[in-house]
């Protein structure tokens, strides 16, 4: 039934992600860890799912907790094309070696910009993938364009030509390895190039929103919902293609109102809301509170700013 909140509606919450960070706290499962070294080379502890399954043991696990960004707090241009996939490696042979008969990876929020590299050379000097991987992504981009999102986890503007021809060598490198060019494969540019080189060695592309929903049974939940609030850090035109928001947009009823939670909202995803003719309350923090707050504070402003929808009546 859920909780009744201090607005006096009945809410219940659901863990959701794209693929990025929180993918693993979609999933219910026996807890396990692996110690490996992280994406610098220091020592961390990986966290992991196991679930019996008809089709045998399945685990879960997320690329964030071995190459996250947070595991690189300040980084320069120099960490962020340093910082290697290599843990992804070694993750997911650790999970083969216990017998697993599926993988569900989510891939995002990485610190790396290695194009897989990392990762695929433990995997082909191991043999290869010998488990069934899902790759979760959040959104189809191709390979080259894992470049895309390198500037927010540090590389520099003026180190970005080197980038991508670090990404088209490895590119060729893959297929040379592989026998397939993660070139045109959607999905690929994920995690920093890292979808494109576990693709190329079997791994099949699978939407992390939906893969997420599942894991909580959120399906059912939409079709009795009669509001849904949810939300992203940064709402843009690639939040409606494929990662969380767009994938409940699509899943709940068109009826149904809807409030987006963001911490600065751009014009195209203004644009995008305008047409979609549908009721959504869109909850932009900066807008609201100013940037230095929303960012400073940022559960204290949206929880203010939830309460206050909820007690106008605006939302269901």
């Amino acid at each position: 039934m859920g909780a009744l909140d201090a607005s006096g509606h009945r809410s219940t919450a659901y863990p959701m992600s794209d693929g990025g960070e929180g993918f693993l706290e979609c999933f219910t499962g026996e807890q396990h860890f692996v110690e490996l070294e992280g994406p610098l080379g220091h020592s961390i502890r990986v966290p992991f799912l196991l679930q019996e399954q008809k089709e045998g043991i399945v685990a879960i696990a997320e690329s964030a907790h071995a190459i996250g960004r947070a595991l690189v707090p300040s980084p320069s241009s120099e960490s962020a094309l340093k910082a290697t996939s290599a843990p992804i490696g070694w993750l997911l042979l650790h999970l083969q070696q216990l017998g697993v008969q599926r993988i569900r990876l989510g891939i995002g929020g990485t610190a790396t910009s290695d194009g897989g590299r990392g990762a695929a050379t433990v995997l082909l000097r191991a043999g290869g993938l010998t488990a069934d991987l899902d790759v979760a992504v959040d959104i189809g981009l191709p390979y080259a364009r894992a470049i895309d999102f390198a500037i927010q986890k540090g590389v520099s503007e003026d180190d970005l030509p080197r980038l991508a021809l670090d990404l088209e060598a490895t590119r060729s490198w893959l297929e040379a390895s592989t026998g397939i060019d993660p070139g045109p494969l959607a999905g690929g540019g994920a995690g920093g190039g890292l979808g494109g080189a576990l693709l190329s060695l079997g791994g099949s592309a699978v939407s992390g929103a939906a893969v997420a929903a599942a894991g909580r049974h959120l399906h059912e939940a939409l079709l009795h919902a009669r509001g849904l609030i949810t939300g992203e850090g940064l709402l843009d035109h690639t939040s409606f293609e494929g990662k969380v928001i767009g994938w409940l947009l699509d899943h709940v009823g068109d009826e149904v109102p809807v409030a987006i939670v963001c911490g600065a909202a751009t014009p195209q995803a203004l644009d995008h809301l305008a047409g979609l003719g549908r009721p959504i309350s869109l909850l932009d923090l900066s807008a609201r509170y100013g940037r230095e707050e929303a960012l400073n504070h940022p559960e204290i402003v949206a929880a203010d700013a939830v309460l206050s929808l909820l007690r106008s009546g605006d939302l269901g």
